[in-house]
């Protein structure tokens, strides 16, 4: 009797591991007034055409929020950035697995970089006199889930020795966003500021009198945009499916792709979507160097 009970279990717990859900989760998190929810809608209502299950989008207040609520079993589909899928990748068990994630166009330059900044007044002019002045340096970086504004300018600061700029700094604050970070380096409010070096090219195109206020210190090469993920536990058949469909939707339904392109700056050159697991983003990792000081600098933001 005892076997049948267990095998009655194990065929329950296998058919609700598989079975086909009611409405598929979507769902992304906020940058600045733009939770993205308007940029995924016409992704949802074609993914609902294609295959026949009800959608909705939600959108979580941070990346760090985000992941949890795909680690409460809230989120089917997730639209996150490199910074938060590598926050993910640190979790003792992660229910999401990466699928795909937007391209560069070839020939694209400049797409998705980090730019580090200082102001003339600061007197810093390269990595040396920023690593020996230092304790007397305002640093600004954009915001906490930030994968240029944050996570990419600590991985270079913690390469000169800078492995923890609260300390280290005379101050650390966030700008909030990209725009703002730069205005203030830019308006000699802070004396140093990492964000996305488009901002810096938008801005630098329209002013050419921003030499002269301001040293370009560091800039990245380019960053691996972030993944779509999708739940682990949803049918295999499912799976597939969901990950052809956003293969396709560049040719399928074009302007559905280019919604979510204007949600992220980032993916202003992308021309579609390829796939991408969880190597797609060895490259990135090991632009520090160091696994185990990323996994230390990235753990400092798990909680």
């Amino acid at each position: 009797m005892r076997q049948i009970l267990l095998l009655l279990l194990l065929f329950l717990a296998l058919h609700s591991w598989g079975q086909q859900p009611d409405t598929l989760h979507i769902a992304t998190y906020r940058y600045a007034a733009n939770d993205r929810v308007d940029n995924l809608r016409p992704f949802a209502a074609y993914l609902g055409e294609r295959t026949g299950i009800a959608t909705s989008v939600a959108s979580y207040p941070s990346p760090k929020d985000l992941i949890a609520a795909m680690q409460a079993g809230k989120v089917d589909i997730g639209f996150i950035n490199t910074f938060g899928y590598l926050l993910l990748t640190t979790q003792e068990r992660s229910v999401m697995t990466p699928v795909a994630a937007l391209n560069v166009r070839k020939g694209a330059s400049d797409n998705y970089k980090t730019i580090l900044l200082s102001s003339k007044a600061s007197g810093v002019t390269d990595a040396g006199t920023l690593k020996a002045k230092a304790a007397n340096l305002s640093l600004l970086l954009v915001s906490e889930g930030s994968t240029s504004g944050n996570l990419v300018p600590r991985m270079y600061l913690n390469s000169l020795g800078l492995n923890d700029p609260e300390k280290q700094f005379k101050k650390t604050a966030y700008g909030k966003t990209h725009a703002q970070t730069f205005q203030q380096v830019a308006k000699d409010e802070v004396d140093v500021a990492a964000f996305g070096s488009s901002e810096y090219a938008k801005a630098l195109a329209a002013d050419s009198t921003l030499l002269e206020r301001v040293n370009v210190l560091w800039e990245s090469e380019e960053i691996a945009l972030g993944p779509v993920l999708l739940k682990k536990s949803l049918p295999g058949g499912l799976k597939k499916k969901i990950t052809k469909e956003l293969l396709a939707l560049h040719k399928r339904r074009s302007p559905a792709l280019e919604s979510i392109k204007k949600g992220w700056s980032e993916a202003a050159h992308s021309e579609r979507f390829i796939r991408a697991d969880d190597r797609h983003y060895d490259a990135f990792r090991n632009l520090m160097g160091d696994p185990k000081a990323l996994r230390v600098l990235l753990e400092r933001f798990v909680n």
